[in-house]
């Protein structure tokens, strides 16, 4: 995990770890093909099928499948099936919690093909394998201790996100956080209420996949905030819709010089954190 894409994918705030540990399971089971992951059709696309296999969060998968497709660390020769560039480093050195991983999805396989007996008998293999189970993802989390990679409990709060504003955004999974940050920042300082419906978070989720990060968010949003603010007829445009929509590089490049005095001396260069 010294990989520089990693790195940058776990220093994503509120979500990092949660990408670095879905990507070792998509290189775990990408192992078992040659570095493929084949759309079966389970769910509407591969992100969320991936989700449905892994037990993750749809839009973590989907932020981690825009992440590497961005950095090119994937491929999809035939639509929707996925190639893991980084598996061909893996196959032949495969680690050894991978291998455990792998051979208690086989025993789990081989159980539910064939387990028909009844009674005790079906009992002590059901006991059996919940005991193997419990093996297995204890030495998967030794594991991901030992490479630095925390659970996904341990979420980083920007410091510019008030203590308000952080528990709205806990209510719900933290798989989600990453994308609610921008809209409650939002909500922060402009005033407003502004739920975390799927519209806006997917807004939010279309700029972190084009590459930008959630400091970037807040550059806009100090930025328009303090231009719209005290306008009656441009107050009402501080809205998800507009701040991170296809404007949203323009207003990233706006410079200092084009913030207006009149937003107050509470808004000063110290607060806005440039």
């Amino acid at each position: 995990f010294n990989d520089p894409y990693i790195k940058i994918m776990r220093n994503t705030p509120g979500i990092g770890d949660t990408l670095a540990i879905i990507y070792l399971e998509m290189l775990v089971l990408s192992a078992e093909s040659d570095g493929y992951i084949y759309f079966k059709g389970a769910g509407q696309d591969i992100a969320e099928e991936l989700a449905l296999e892994l037990n993750e969060d749809p839009e973590a998968v989907r932020i981690l499948i825009a992440y590497l497709d961005a950095k090119n660390l994937i491929a999809h020769p035939n639509n929707d099936d996925v190639f893991l560039v980084a598996s061909a480093d893996m196959t032949g050195s495969e680690t050894s919690s991978a291998r455990r991983v792998r051979a208690f999805r086989e025993r789990q396989a081989l159980h539910s093909n064939g387990d028909v007996t009844l009674g005790n008998d079906s009992k002590s293999k059901n006991n059996s394998n919940t005991e193997s189970k419990k093996q297995i993802e204890s030495e998967s989390k030794t594991y991901i201790e030992s490479e630095n990679i925390l659970s996904s409990n341990a979420v980083a709060f920007p410091d510019w996100l008030s203590e308000k504003q952080v528990e709205s955004v806990k209510k719900g999974r933290a798989d989600n956080y990453l994308v609610k940050i921008p809209i409650a920042y939002l909500n922060q300082i402009a005033g407003k209420q502004y739920k975390f419906v799927e519209k806006s978070t997917k807004l939010v989720h279309a700029r972190l996949a084009e590459g930008f990060a959630l400091n970037d968010f807040k550059i806009v949003i100090d930025t328009k905030v303090a231009e719209w603010i005290n306008d009656a007829n441009m107050n009402k445009y501080l809205r998800p819709e507009t701040l991170f929509g296809n404007k949203f590089e323009s207003y990233l490049n706006q410079t200092k010089s084009n913030i207006p005095d009149t937003y107050g001396d509470e808004y000063s260069s110290a607060k806005l954190g440039f």
